[in-house]
C-alpha cells in the first residue's frame, strides 16, 4: 500500500477527527509536497480538500437521512 492507501485508509477510520496536511503526510510516510503531488496525480484534488468533500458529502447525508441537528451533524463531520 502506498502513500494515498495509508492516507485513505486512515481516513476511513479517523476522518471526522481532526486533520492537517502535515499529520496526513506523516500517516502517508512522505513529504506534504509528495502527498499533494500524488493526490492531485490519482484523485484530480489535494488531500485537505478530499477531506473536506469527504465531510461535506457526510454531512449532507446525515441531513437526509437523520434528525440530528446541524450542530449534532457539524461534530461529527
Amino acid at each position: 500500500v502506498g502513500p494515498i492507501g495509508r492516507v485513505l485508509d486512515w481516513l476511513a477510520v479517523h476522518g471526522a477527527g481532526p486533520a492537517s496536511l502535515a499529520g496526513l503526510a506523516r500517516v502517508g510516510g512522505c513529504s506534504r509536497a509528495q502527498l499533494v503531488k500524488l493526490f492531485r496525480r490519482h484523485l484530480g484534488v489535494t488531500p485537505m480538500r478530499h477531506v473536506w468533500e469527504g465531510r461535506t458529502r457526510r454531512g449532507i447525508q446525515l441531513l437526509k437521512e437523520t434528525g440530528l441537528t446541524v450542530a449534532e451533524i457539524a461534530d461529527q463531520c
